[in-house]
């Protein structure tokens, strides 16, 4: 029923589109051409044809929306295929500026302690491809012919050492060798310095006994040494002085720790050969 009326309605305007063009065309050969060109001349509709017309606002409109349809579209974030990955390869360029200055504190490194992926600003494991894209993109940002630096042609120099280095499959082969070799000595050094470490700390916390000529073990209390001895009798505590030794007890008595003054510091030294209980000096001598 609905697609019927609509139908109909369809049918009346055409019906009344087509009765409207023939009473117009009626009415214009009535008048005759000569008298409607002189209307067409009339300043009114000179006005409203200049409105609309050529140098009216359609046509502004129109250039507008060729533009529109014309203007290319903007490329959509993301890392596609030909898009530069950020931290690569130095991902979005530098300013040319920046790019210089960079290379510019390298320049006074020697070419043989050069780091030439640092230079091109790439990772270690960047390809071939990868090197060039690189070099080919600092060279337009920091080449004396490019770039209004003062000193682009020493950031140059810096630039082409890198790529140098990296371009030749013998020079590359052996700053490679070099590298790990490096590497090697530092992990070498750093794991000598940490045992050395852990020997000396172990050292520190050790002390030679004079009773049974052994070692045991100490370990370094936070206690001021004016306010280390507790008493039980007074509920005071007291300055301690150098070589002595006491106990003191908790969880109802079980539980004997032994304390001693050395070198200016409290140390726990329970599990050592103690003093006989009488005694009040350490039996024992710092290492």
């Amino acid at each position: 029923m609905l697609c019927a009326l609509l139908l109909l309605l369809v049918v009346l305007l055409l019906g009344v589109l087509r009765l409207c063009w023939r009473a117009l065309a009626a009415g214009v050969t009535a008048l005759g051409r000569t008298r409607l060109a002189e209307l067409l001349d009339a300043a009114v509709l000179r006005r409203t044809r200049g409105f609309l017309g050529e140098d009216g606002i359609w046509r502004r409109l129109w250039a507008r929306w060729r533009r529109w349809r014309s203007a290319p579209e903007e490329p959509q974030a993301g890392c596609g295929v030909g898009d530069a990955v950020p931290g690569s390869d130095g991902g979005a360029p530098g300013s040319s500026a920046e790019e210089v200055s960079r290379l510019l504190a390298m320049a006074e490194v020697p070419e043989e302690e050069l780091n030439p992926f640092q230079a091109l600003g790439v990772e270690t494991t960047a390809s071939d491809a990868e090197l060039r894209k690189a070099y080919r993109r600092l060279a337009v940002l920091v080449h004396p012919d490019k770039s209004e630096h003062p000193r682009a042609e020493e950031a140059f120099k810096v630039l082409r050492a890198a790529w140098d280095i990296v371009s030749s499959p013998e020079r590359r082969k052996e700053y490679e060798i070099k590298r790990m070799a490096e590497s090697e000595l530092s992990r070498s050094v750093n794991e000598f310095l940490s045992r050395l470490q852990d020997d000396l700390k172990e050292a520190m916390n050790t002390m030679m006994c004079s009773k049974c000529q052994g070692k045991h073990r100490r370990f370094e209390m936070d206690r001021d040494p004016l306010s280390a001895r507790y008493c039980a009798e007074c509920s005071q505590l007291h300055p301690a002085e150098e070589g002595d030794l006491w106990a003191e007890s908790s969880l109802l008595g079980l539980k004997i720790t032994y304390f001693a003054m050395m070198d200016g510091k409290v140390y726990d030294i329970t599990g050592g050969c103690m003093a006989s209980p009488s005694s009040s000096r350490v039996s024992v001598s710092p290492p």
